[in-house]
């Protein structure tokens, strides 16, 4: 859903935010993305393959491929026979060639829109608390767990 210019200084307007022409204060633009941010936090604990490829490193849920044959803490390449099918069960959430597989297990983090398909790359990490830190880190401070 997009503003109209007028329904959109007038939005700003009510938060207390200035505008001069089309122009806003930076600090000002800040305070109104955190405030109309839809994102919010999705963080959960469980198992997930870390792809290593020409694409970088890409963070898969399990639960969106399922098996492939691994147990946590072991990993996969193209010299392992059952690589191909892995490879081709991974290809839709991996960009570029596979050259490595993982299977970890930890807390998995990302922004999500509910509602929408939108969302952020999918990370891992070994605890909850630094789960929450990193994506404040990354995204701003003002996400709240769901």
């Amino acid at each position: 859903m997009s503003l109209s210019k007028v329904e959109l200084k007038n939005k700003l307007k009510k938060m207390g935010i200035k505008t001069e022409g089309n122009y806003i204060r930076t600090k000002d633009l800040e305070k109104f993305i955190k405030a109309d941010s839809f994102m919010k936090p999705e963080i959960y604990q469980g198992e997930a393959y870390e792809v290593d490829g020409s694409g970088g490193i890409t963070v898969v849920p399990f639960d969106l491929v399922g098996d492939l044959g691994l147990v946590v803490g072991e990993s996969m390449d193209e010299d392992d026979e059952s690589f191909k099918l892995a490879a081709a069960a991974l290809k839709d959430f991996v960009e570029g060639e596979i050259w490595r597989i993982e299977l970890s297990e930890g807390w998995l983090a990302r922004l999500s829109a509910p509602g929408y398909m939108d969302s952020t790359e999918w990370s891992i990490y070994d605890s909850k608390q630094e789960a929450e830190e990193e994506l404040k880190i990354m995204y701003g401070d003002d996400t709240e767990e769901s």
